[in-house]
């Protein structure tokens, strides 16, 4: 109650020396006064987490696979006004008071000051001259979350290359006492899907192939682990944090839906794949009843049974979750297998390579590429892996990277570092375990993210990298913020969230001032990450605000 009276009279306080600032300088509005909500311990949920897997494009609703219609590149530089027009907040554009220099760090002190018992760290600096124009705790580290992801997608883009394509194989073995014997070989594509399967089967028809004795998935192309020991079992469990497997489809990912049936009836069940269903034992005690909604959908590691339980009232909408497959390669063998059933083609049996031989993948002399797929252009799937922070895409990508450039996707942490490094990039400013940010155990300072974007500015692939990010207002995990405010359409930046951290890093250009690279992060356990996102939006607001003034 004590903290609670606190901060109401802090905020009273703020609330007083905003308007006397307003009537003297014009420079913002205050905050409304909100209540601050306590969070719940920031230890892992039992709960699951529903339908949605993308970390952070809950209210967005992206597709799960880049259309083929992107074009190669965006505009160098959306016009703001135009682009403010389209979004209905030109004339908030034109009323926006602007700030000099000298005043924001009065503009940001004053959201960041709300908070007693939370960690900020803020960078904002000039990107023409480094002139630092404001910074609060620049080198501490900080839980990151998505953020992260500007590290590992810098890293790979400067080594492999924005038109870097991955290859997925079908080879047929030539055995001297006969047999039609086809092995699958994944290196690892995040976009590949069901589509790519049947361009491959058809490839093989074409070839005449009718009837085959042995199908082979082989996912030895990556050595290493599918889940990092670092990550929470429920996000492993929700599809949050995939299994990452050289031979993969579809993302490892499905969907599965509650939906009631008369009362006192079990809830029926639905599948985005009914193949998938299949790695499960189902144990559904769900029921459906009068009214109410409480149900759950769990498995535990090391286990092939999914347990259903609670209640779904009888007029309510089904209820979605987004589960990971657990079996990778298995899945792609029965997706592959069922794809070119529909085609007329025959397998008489299948095989994983995992089964048995887990040595790295070597291709025998005697195998011929009889069909082959390759994915989009690096520059193209850094959209999903950035713009909508697809966890998936990161850590595939970021285990690519170490494949290719160490020979082993092991040492991606390695491979990471050496090109940040390259890049200018000091080593002693981040602690990276995984390539998403969804481990807490990843570290990082402000610092380090403003020198990552400043040297990728300098980069070759200075443009695909700043058109991989969010666009304020306009695509991406900032495409429902910011919206009417001069960020909208200027502010190209990388979101994270994790529970009791939020952060956003990137490029503002401002139309009255010189472009900007900013960090903005905040871990805390004193207010809601709703409140937080509210904050820090309220800070990359103000920056945005800057214009060259006669001071």
């Amino acid at each position: 109650m004590l903290l609670m009276l606190s901060i109401a009279n802090n905020h009273k306080f703020l609330i007083f020396s905003w308007v006397l600032v307003a009537i003297s300088q014009a420079i913002l509005s205050p905050a409304s006064l909100r209540a601050e909500t306590s969070l719940p311990n920031l230890e892992k949920s039992e709960l699951p987490i529903r339908i949605v897997r993308k970390s952070e494009a809950i209210a967005d609703q992206i597709p799960d696979q880049i259309p083929d219609q992107i074009p190669d590149q965006i505009p160098d530089q959306i016009t703001p006004q135009s682009e403010l027009k389209k979004l209905g907040s030109q004339e908030a554009a034109d009323k926006a008071a602007k700030i000099c220099s000298s005043q924001l760090p009065r503009a940001i002190a004053q959201v960041v000051n709300q908070y007693e018992n939370s960690q900020w760290g803020i960078l904002v600096t000039n990107l023409n001259t480094n002139q630092v124009l404001y910074e609060f705790n620049p080198d501490r580290f900080i839980i990151p979350a998505s953020n992260v992801k500007l590290f590992t997608s810098a890293a790979v883009l400067s080594q492999l290359g924005g038109n870097f394509r991955i290859r997925t194989s079908v080879y047929e073995q030539v055995l001297e006492r006969g047999g039609n014997f086809l092995t699958a070989v994944g290196r690892g594509d995040p976009s590949l899907d069901n589509s790519q399967l049947q361009r491959l089967g058809q490839q093989l028809l074409n070839r005449g192939q009718r009837n085959i004795n042995l199908l082979v998935g082989d996912d030895r192309y990556f050595q290493g682990e599918m889940f990092n020991p670092a990550w929470a079992w429920e996000d492993i469990e929700s599809g949050e944090a995939p299994p990452v497997s050289s031979l993969i489809v579809n993302q490892s990912y499905v969907q599965l839906s509650l939906i009631p049936q008369r009362v006192g009836e079990t809830l029926r069940l639905s599948w985005s794949d009914e193949l998938a269903a299949n790695q499960w034992r189902i144990n559904n005690n769900s029921q459906t009843t009068r009214s109410g909604s409480s149900v759950d959908v769990n498995f535990r590691p090391n286990q092939n049974v999914l347990s259903i339980t609670g209640n779904l009232g009888v007029n309510n909408a089904p209820e979605g979750f987004g589960l990971s497959i657990l079996e990778p390669s298995l899945y792609f063998v029965q997706r592959f297998q069922a794809e070119l059933k529909s085609l007329g083609i025959n397998i008489n049996q299948t095989q994983t390579s995992n089964s048995n031989n887990r040595s790295p993948l070597v291709i025998p002399p005697n195998w011929i590429e009889i069909a082959a797929v390759e994915s989009a252009p690096l520059g193209k799937l850094l959209w999903e892996m950035n713009r909508d922070s697809n966890n998936f895409y990161a850590e595939m990508l970021t285990r690519q990277l170490g494949k290719v450039a160490k020979g082993d996707d092991r040492a991606w942490v390695t491979a990471v570092g050496d090109s940040l490094t390259k890049l200018g990039v000091d080593p002693r400013g981040y602690k990276l375990v995984d390539g998403s940010g969804l481990a807490r155990q990843n570290q990082i300072t402000p610092r380090a993210i403003v020198q990552t974007l400043q040297a990728m500015t300098k980069s070759p692939e200075a443009l695909t990298y700043r058109n991989s990010l969010a666009l304020a207002g306009v695509h991406g995990t900032l495409r429902s913020r910011l919206r009417n405010t001069p960020a909208a359409g200027n502010f190209w930046g990388k979101t994270g969230s994790l529970r009791g951290v939020i952060a956003l890093s990137g490029y503002v250009s401002s139309p009255g001032y010189d472009p900007l690279v900013v960090s903005i992060i905040v871990n805390s356990s004193e207010a809601s990450n709703a409140i937080l996102r509210e904050d820090v939006d309220a800070i990359a607001d103000r920056i945005s605000r800057l214009q060259t003034c006669a001071e």
